[in-house]
This record gives C-alpha cells, structure tokens and sequence, in this order.
C-alpha cells in the first residue's frame, strides 16, 4: 500500500491505478453478498507534494467497478517517526477503505463498542436539548442514557502499530487488533476472509483467533514462508 516506499512494493505513484485495474472485477466477483471489501492504503510524498493515488483507487472502484463507498475508517498508529525538516505534521494514520455491492453488508457495531468517556458520562447526566440530539421535532429536553456496552464506534480507530519486530522479513506488519475491530464488526464465525495480499499474515492470523476461515495470497514465497511460521506459533 507504499507505492514505491518499500523494498517488495516497486509501483510508481503515477502508474499505481492502472497496476489496481487488474484486481478490480477480481474483487467484485470474490466478495460475499454480505460481506465487504477492506483497503488498507497510505500514499506517499514525492517533491514535497501527497500523492493521490489511493482516492484515484476508490473513484475507479466506484465508478468503473460499481461498488458502493461505505466508509474511511481512519486507523491511527498512535505514533511515528519525526520528520526532521518537513513541511507538515507527522503522519500516524492510514486509510481503511470500506466498499461493499450494497449496503445489505453484515455489521454489529455492539462488538466494536468502546468505553465511554468520563466527560460523555458527565454530560449523560444533564437533560439534552433535542435540537442538539438530532431527535428531531421541536426543541425540548430528552434523556440521555448510556449504552451498557459502550459507547457507539467510531470511523477512528486508536490503535498502536507494531512495537516489536515480529517478522524478520516484512516491514510494516500491522497489528492483529486491527484486523480483529474489521472481523468483529463486519464478519460471523465460519465466514470466508480472503487477504489478496497477505504480506506477513497478519489478516488470516486473526482469521484463525476470530474462528473465521481465513485465506492469503501472496507473491513473494519468502513472506509466505514467514507467514506460516507465524500460523504455526499462534496462540488462539
């Protein structure tokens, strides 16, 4: 998803889009009349200038493919690596594209609740104005309970990347919690999860822990090999 920024990733920028078309009908046909298409994405700075590429991924996707655009969730890694002369803030965070053939896609948002706030359950407390609660009909007050599950997700997910090297071969391994919130959310047991470019195996990992049955894919037979390794010392 770097573009050219990694050692097993040779794309240009400018050249990513028409590398892409080639999986495009692929992923229609694969996906589940319930299920949904995630695209983990970052673009890359060439000349001082974020390069486009990956929204020119969901307008082709959208347009030419005909899925439907669900949502960005937006994973924040929490932390990164300070760029001493830059021009712009650090970046910590990476695109979670979410595409589906319509909008029947399976979703539990009570899987994927979180904590509430103190500063939420404090405001809970006071009666809500409707107009400022989007309940709609004419001013008032209305209450306000929380949920004994947590709190509604959020399109931000706040979780660390990688603090250890867990493979010794692949460079941007992203964490199991991350792909563990997209199976929670979007997935049952015993449905198919198919990671196109699985890299490390990460996304069929998780599949195993969640009692999903995962699938990968991957060129590169030494990260294949890696990924095995990893399969065979996880701990569900």
């Amino acid at each position: 998803p770097y573009a050219n920024l990694r050692s097993y990733d040779s794309i240009e920028p400018k050249s990513y889009l028409d590398w892409f078309r080639g999986f495009g009908d692929g992923i229609k046909h694969a996906l589940g009349e319930h299920g949904v298409f995630v695209l983990n994405i970052d673009s890359n700075i060439i000349k001082g200038a974020r390069q486009i590429f990956p929204y020119e991924i969901v307008v082709y996707l959208v347009k030419e493919v005909d899925l439907l655009f669900i949502e960005n969730i937006i994973w924040n890694k929490c932390k990164s690596l300070v760029m001493v002369g830059s021009k712009r803030p650090k970046g910590i965070y990476e695109n979670c594209f979410v595409f589906a053939k319509d909008t029947n896609y399976k979703w539990y948002p009570d899987r994927v609740r979180y904590p509430y706030k103190e500063g939420s359950l404090k405001r809970m407390r006071s009666p809500l104005l409707k107009r400022f609660s989007r309940y709609g009909g004419s001013e008032g007050h209305k209450k306000w309970y929380p949920n004994p599950l947590g709190a509604f997700p959020k399109n931000i997910l706040d979780i660390s990347s990688e603090t250890r090297r867990v493979s010794d071969l692949h460079t941007s391994v992203y964490p199991l919690k991350l792909v563990d919130w997209f199976l929670d959310a979007f997935t049952d047991e015993g449905d198919i999860v198919v990671d196109p470019w699985s890299g490390s195996g990460t996304t069929v990992l998780s599949s195993m822990r969640k009692r999903r049955r995962g699938m990968g894919i991957e060129i590169n037979r030494d990260f294949y090999l890696d990924s095995v390794r990893r399969a065979k010392t996880l701990t569900l």
